[in-house]
């Protein structure tokens, strides 16, 4: 695990020299890879307050990014709640104003790393992300080293659950064999 720490304290020194900047200019692969990371576990290791500013900038080039309003569908996120920059605006606002990373972290990373896999229209996108920022639980956000013991004892109890059900589907199809077999020898 000595490599995932040392790649955890890179991404952690990129995550803090984005938020630093001025102009932040494009996430590259290292600011991206605490999204997938997320997304994949709920487990958020980084400084939340480097990791926000890397949360929004993403929601904001993929709120950009994505395929505008179809004809006839109403061209801000609520009817008459301002335009669709300022519906923007205030969501990336929330998110940014959080104190910790909402209980909600993982879904809104879900969403933010493939946007388009259930929202195809950028205003359902919104109101999803909308809904996810606008929490007041937040979740815990854990050092690197209880992040690779919660990530190991999960991986545990997954091998631990589908050993199980393995050996439950194995015992349903011996005593299926048996149940024919009786029925075939009852009929022969």
């Amino acid at each position: 695990f000595r490599g995932l720490m040392a790649s955890h304290a890179e991404v952690q020194a990129a995550l803090d020299t984005f938020a630093a900047s001025e102009q932040p200019g494009e996430l590259n692969e290292v600011l991206i890879k605490p999204i997938h990371e997320i997304a994949r576990t709920g487990i958020v290791s980084y400084k939340w307050g480097s990791l926000s500013f890397v949360l929004v900038h993403r929601l904001r080039d993929v709120l950009r990014d994505s395929p505008p309003p179809k004809e006839g569908e109403v061209a801000s996120y609520q009817q008459g709640e301002g335009t669709w920059e300022e519906s923007c605006a205030s969501v990336c606002s929330m998110l940014h104003s959080l104190d910790g990373p909402p209980f909600t972290v993982q879904r809104l990373c879900e969403l933010l790393a493939k946007p388009t896999q259930h929202h195809r229209s950028r205003l359902k996108l919104l109101s999803a992300v909308d809904k996810l920022v606008s929490v007041s639980t937040l979740s815990p956000t854990y050092s690197p080293e209880e992040a690779v013991v919660i990530l190991e004892q999960a991986e545990k109890r997954v091998a631990e659950e589908r050993a199980r059900a393995e050996a439950e589907l194995a015992l349903r199809r011996e005593q299926q064999q048996q149940a024919l077999a009786a029925a075939a020898a009852a009929a022969g």
